[in-house]
């Protein structure tokens, strides 16, 4: 997508480019470039080096009616389907709702990051232009506005995803310090502590499992997906009773279970394999990881099959989301999706600045298709 999207601009702008500056450049990326990187759709993924998981069960979904400010009620958040109700072959049908369902109010949150390009680099943009390097010239700026502000943007959507999803609250911090908790739905026994100390030998894992197994169970479901951490994982592998489990036997027979090892565990009980999940998002002092390596989340079989479109290419097709990422309109813009802006500025010393502001929030049309084991050591 960077490719194809750093190509039309030099096919489009080709006359404009015999005589390039970096002002002319930073107008064409503004005009075509910015909005195109913004909305690809593959972003929400992140990268092959840092993918963003959530993507896959909260996709993002373009909203024009949640204009900057406003709440919109949901009221089709679905719990289980209910059974039909029997009546005469010769009557008509009673009207009852195929579904328990519940409503929540989701207001959007407010979120935005502002980068500006060293001068260093602007003179080695610039130098690169007298040399006539126009393509690697794009493609420097388009790389930079990827990292500082589509990647920024999406860090935030993903990090709100897995809140929801494992806390059932997002905390939305503003420029003044003032912090705001919005609550999520949260269904009674979907988010539990460990039952016990899983490095405990003498404690079994697959208890607290199990249980998992049954809660979904009550409610006619399936489990589609695990995900969890390199060290829940390492953890599972060390525990005397998965290891005994494993091999059917009292007695631990294998020193250290592979993955591969707790797979066909997980498969011989109608489990899918685990997930890892690994990505960190960085602030200003540290770094954090987007799913706590303490935590092992469940998500059901919905039936909720999501297609993201990519235009030319193949679409994608997500089975088993339970909702979306909401993106509602920015304050100034007629579309709803992130916005951005990038300017360039030859008042000394001469900088290029960009900046990109979103309004967002994960939906969870599907609050019971997934649940949450916390505490794990």
């Amino acid at each position: 997508m960077k490719k194809s999207l750093l190509y039309s601009l030099l096919a489009i702008h080709a006359p404009v480019f015999s005589n390039l500056t970096l002002p002319i450049l930073v107008d064409q990326f503004r005009t075509n470039g910015k909005r195109a990187a913004l909305i690809n759709p593959l972003a929400q993924f992140g990268t092959t080096q840092r993918p963003l998981l959530g993507a896959s069960i909260l996709p993002v979904r373009l909203d024009p009616t949640m204009l900057p400010g406003m709440s919109k009620t949901f009221s089709s958040i679905k719990y289980r389907t209910v059974i039909a109700t029997p009546g005469s072959r010769f009557s008509r049908p009673v009207m009852v709702g195929n579904q328990l369902t519940g409503s929540y109010e989701l207001a959007l949150g407010f979120s935005q990051v502002a980068s500006q390009i060293d001068t260093s680099i602007v003179n080695a943009l610039n130098l690169l232009i007298e040399q006539g390097n126009d393509i690697e010239s794009v493609a420097r700026i388009t790389r930079w506005f990827d990292t500082v502000i589509t990647q920024a943007l999406n860090s935030r959507l993903e990090k709100d995803r897995w809140d929801a999803i494992v806390a059932a609250q997002i905390t939305r911090t503003g420029a003044n310090g003032l912090s705001e908790l919005v609550s999520m739905p949260n269904a009674s026994g979907q988010r539990v502590a460990v039952g016990g100390t899983w490095s405990n030998d003498t404690y079994n894992p697959f208890d607290d499992i199990a249980a998992r197994i049954n809660w979904f169970a009550d409610r006619g479901m399936n489990i589609a997906r695990i995900i969890t951490s390199r060290r829940v994982v390492g953890i599972l592998a060390g525990n005397d009773k998965m290891k005994q489990f494993a091999a059917g036997s009292t007695t631990a027979v294998t020193p250290f279970l592979s993955l591969e090892d707790l797979n066909r565990l997980f498969a011989a009980n109608a489990l899918p394999p685990l997930e890892l999940y690994e990505t960190r998002y960085s602030t200003e002092d540290t770094t954090a990881r987007y799913l706590a390596d303490d935590v092992m989340v469940f998500v059901a079989e919905t039936g909720r099959d999501e297609i993201v479109d990519l235009g030319d290419a193949k679409p994608i097709n997500l089975p088993n989301t339970i909702g979306n990422t909401i993106l509602g309109v920015v304050l100034g813009e007629s579309g709803a999706g992130a916005a951005s802006n990038i300017e360039y500025t030859e008042k000394y010393p001469p900088a290029l600045y960009a900046e990109g502001m979103q309004e967002s929030a994960p939906y969870l049309e599907e609050p019971e298709a997934f649940s949450v084991i916390t505490g794990i050591a």
